[in-house]
């Protein structure tokens, strides 16, 4: 798959949430997320701050919680 964000762990973490059933929507300068239940995000394409991993992946789940 092609590389979505410059931070590493960011990478891998999207590229998990792909596989387990999340759908990738490109639109204009960031790549977005769909999660399963229709909400979406988008990912950090080159994060300046040390916490954006975790902030990232935190609202993810969040996102997948939500009814």
């Amino acid at each position: 798959m092609n590389k979505l964000s410059s931070d590493k762990d960011i990478d891998r973490f999207v590229h998990n949430l792909l596989r387990s059933g999340w759908l990738l929507i490109r639109m204009k300068k960031h790549p977005i997320i769909q999660s399963p239940t229709g909400r979406r995000i988008a990912v950090p394409s080159s994060p300046g701050v040390k916490r954006a991993f975790k902030e990232f992946t935190t609202a993810a789940c969040r996102l997948n919680s939500k009814d």
